[in-house]
């Protein structure tokens, strides 16, 4: 029974306590300023205002400003009587004069201090130098804002112009994503959340807020534009590019440090405010770490092709801009401290402004072909400019006519070389694949033919066979594609079958570097495909050649089938570049006799080129097909039929 009383007193007494502490904090008198950040300019007055709530437990009290806490404000009046016991939202003004430009902290003082709620009883005043100099800033404060948000975009139009996203780096995206959801978060919490304010303010009693209005909209944008730009990598074509290792690790850390600091806040007695500060410190980090996969990118490729330079230069410019809006507030506010009073900040800033001018560097200045003149091409076909063309100076008169001969007949024996050379090549592969008896293989047979139909002394042939035959164990030839830019118009694609290829990619670099080209990724330009040509049998002659041969390629397991000469009955087979061998074999077994087979990039536009740069660029095909390794060139120059 006594147990019972207890407990039903306790019931009774603890909500009273509760109502009554409730009450008690509810009558507290309430002093603060409002607003509380107030600018104004050297030599001029500016309104305070006080505002006054809740129940005074003394007839008076007063509110006074120390001269010597606020030496370099003056405030009229200084002190201030209140002769009341009870308020509702009264207020009452004062009159700050400052009497040097800077940032102050105008704090007053309660008598008596009893139950009275003084927390933000303060005021940060600004007091500039020039008032035309606070409207500057702010007009370059929008000004790197739009800068920086606009910046975005080029890369969005540029992916959407060429429809694919190579040579974006995917690391580079997905961690840029990371740093700006992260920041994003931060700042709508710290913002909208007053839970989070009010502990900001606990922790930092004199303390602004650092996120405004334009900083929750800028970080939300900024996740939109990242999140659409790396929405188009899994559209448009991407040239096989992906997250790598490294990338997804970082991302993986990230995620783990977010969780865990989570865990933190719902097990432990971390505050909401300090998990945000693990994610500002996330959005820093990633701002460090962004940036290598691109630089990185552009250096492997040689290239920044894909990349869109714009973006960095709008975030130079808001960079820049930036940096100009703290010079001018620091002179204006008298306040140098600001600049270097957070230097994790201000190198960050630096930093991305650093590596803005290395993207800038590689784009204009180490991947971009070298120009000593310019040279207009074909003005119905190519618009613009191309790098100048090294063109061989004119003959001059005087020279024997034995002279050129010799001339023509190296230049053709020089070929018939390389041809040989390539077909030895064939031989070799074939070889590798299927052993070196011609009887059971196949492919190897087929390019004996190919080489006999070419010329190709038998004996020749027969020094290749056993040549290879003998070096089973050597280096085995591997099959390389290389992506190049011509003159800016030309694209070439070079197949390379070589156990040196690191080597012969030196070489071609030093070659290309001499002709006004580089390597580039420029595969997505063409369609790939196989293809067979093949001489039809004379039955299958007359109107009804492309039928009997539609039917024939239907039976091979071909594509399509086109007739390219049908007087000596010459008919092209297309097929996939995995199935060549196969429908090879078929036409055979179908009466067809097989000239020629080849895996073969197909340009999907071509361009035309003035006679000048047609020369050129046969030039540098002479010069590529020359080296050892080099198997085919296929390129988007129309062919000119005399």
């Amino acid at each position: 029974m006594a147990s019972s009383a207890i407990v039903l007193l306790l019931v009774l007494l603890i909500p009273s306590a509760f109502t009554f502490n409730l009450k008690f904090v509810n009558d507290q008198l309430r002093l603060w300023f409002d607003p509380q950040d107030v600018t104004t300019t050297f030599g001029d007055a500016i309104n305070l205002t006080l505002w006054i709530d809740g129940y005074s437990y003394t007839k008076n009290f007063s509110i006074q400003f120390s001269e010597s806490e606020n030496a370099f404000v003056k405030i009229e009046p200084p002190i201030c009587w209140f002769y009341d016991d009870e308020f509702h939202n009264n207020l009452t003004t004062f009159q700050a004069i400052g009497r040097r430009p800077g940032r102050f902290i105008v704090k007053a003082s309660v008598e008596p201090e009893r139950f009275v709620d003084d927390q933000r009883l303060f005021v940060r005043l600004k007091v500039a130098l020039s008032q035309p100099l606070i409207i500057i800033a702010l007009i370059i404060g929008w000004t790197y804002t739009a800068c920086w948000s606009s910046g975005y975009y080029p890369q969005i139009y540029l992916n959407y112009k060429r429809q694919n996203v190579v040579g974006l780096s995917f690391d580079f995206l997905h961690i840029n994503i990371i740093g700006h959801v992260s920041y994003a978060i931060f700042n709508s919490f710290m913002y909208w959340n007053s839970a989070i304010e009010q502990e900001y303010f606990k922790r930092h009693p004199y303390g602004l807020n650092p996120v405004i209005g334009n900083d929750v909209g800028f970080a939300v944008h900024a996740c939109f534009a990242t999140g659409f730009t790396i929405l188009q990598c899994y559209v448009y074509e991407n040239g096989g590019n992906s997250i790598s290792k490294t990338a997804k690790a970082i991302i993986i850390l990230y995620f783990h440090i977010i969780i865990g600091a989570a865990c933190s806040v719902w097990f432990w007695s971390y505050h909401w405010l300090d998990f945000l500060y693990v994610l500002s410190y996330i959005k820093l980090s990633t701002t460090l770490v962004k940036y290598f996969p691109q630089a990185y990118m552009n250096y492997k490729r040689q290239s920044t092709e894909g990349f869109a330079i714009m973006n960095r230069l709008l975030d130079i410019a808001g960079g820049l801009f930036g940096i100009l809006q703290m010079v001018i507030n620091a002179w204006n506010f008298d306040d140098w401290q600001s600049i270097l009073g957070d230097p994790v900040k201000f190198g960050l800033g630096v930093f991305s402004i650093l590596f803005d001018l290395v993207f800038i560097v590689q784009h204009y200045c180490l991947y971009r072909p070298s120009q000593k003149s310019k040279n207009k091409l074909n003005k119905d076909h190519l618009k613009g400019l191309t790098r100048s063309l090294h063109l061989k100076p004119p003959a001059l008169a005087g020279h024997s006519k034995w002279q050129n001969i010799r001339h023509i007949k190296a230049l053709n024996d020089g070929r018939k070389s390389t041809l040989f050379i390539k077909l030895a090549r064939q031989m070799r592969l074939a070889m590798q694949a299927g052993g070196p008896n011609p009887a059971v293989n196949a492919t190897l047979r087929a390019a004996i033919d190919e080489a006999l139909k070419k010329n190709m002394p038998n004996s020749t042939i027969q020094g290749v066979l056993k040549k290879f035959a003998t070096q089973q164990s050597a280096a085995q030839l591997k099959k390389f594609t290389v992506e190049i830019k011509a003159f800016d118009q030309v694209n070439l694609i070079c197949v390379l079958y070589t156990d040196r290829f690191t080597q012969l990619k030196m070489e071609m670099a030093t070659t290309l570097r001499k002709n006004f080209s580089n390597f580039s990724e420029v595969k997505h330009m063409f369609d790939e495909q196989g293809y067979v040509e093949a001489i039809a049998s004379e039955n299958k002659a007359g109107s009804d050649l492309l039928s009997a041969c539609t039917e024939d390629a239907i039976e091979a397991g071909a594509e399509d089938v086109e007739i390219m000469n049908e007087e000596s009955r010459l008919i092209r087979f297309l097929c996939d570049p995995n199935e060549i061998d196969r429908v090879r074999t078929q036409l055979e077994k179908l009466g067809y006799a097989v000239e020629h087979s080849e895996h073969a990039f197909f340009p999907k536009s071509t361009i035309k080129l003035n006679p000048d740069a047609t020369e050129a660029y046969e030039k540098l095909k002479e010069k590529l097909q020359a080296m050892d390794g080099v198997e085919d060139l296929y390129d988007n120059v129309e062919v000119v039929y005399q």
